[in-house]
This record gives structure tokens, sequence and C-alpha cells, in this order.
């Protein structure tokens, strides 16, 4: 349950950085995804190697700090993309 308030904690934190670069906020999903993967990866490499079922755990919460971190440098790293130049209407006297 914590890792899921954690989860939307990471998702809003990102879709702020995400829009402070007029990008979507979709881009935040990324740390989410991350999360999960770098979950996943931790256990498949622990689980040959670890002693007791904590010692995976640990690995799949190493994992999943190195995700959501690859997460946030990546956001971070978006260039700002600039707003739409927007043509202004003009009047035409006839």
């Amino acid at each position: 349950m914590l890792e899921i308030l954690l989860l939307r904690v990471i998702y809003r934190k990102l879709a702020v950085i995400a829009e402070g670069k007029n990008r979507n906020r979709a881009w935040a999903w990324l740390g989410v995804v991350l999360w999960i993967g770098g979950e996943v990866l931790g256990v498949w490499v622990a689980s040959p190697r670890a002693h007791t079922l904590v010692d995976v755990y640990v690995a799949a919460l190493g994992g999943a700090a190195l995700g959501v971190a690859s997460a946030f440098a990546i956001v971070s790293a978006l260039r700002v993309r600039p707003l739409p130049d927007f043509p202004t209407a003009t009047i035409h006297k006839s």
C-alpha cells in the first residue's frame, strides 16, 4: 500500500516537471513503468544469489529506486517545448 502512495507522489512530481517544460503529463507514467520494471529486474537479478527473502526485497527496492531516479533524469533533461505561435487576427478594411 505504501508503494502505491509513493507512486502517486512520484507521478505528480514528474507531471509537474513535464508540464513546466510544456510537455504532456503522460511523461509522468515513465516513473511508474520504470519503478515496476526496476523491481522486476531487481528480483530477477537477486533471486539466484539471495540467501533470504529480505535480500530479494531489498534488491527489488534498489532496482525500483534506480528506475525512478532514471525517470527523473530523463524528464528533467527534456527540452522546454516552445508554445505554438498562433497568428493574430487582423481586420481588413474594405
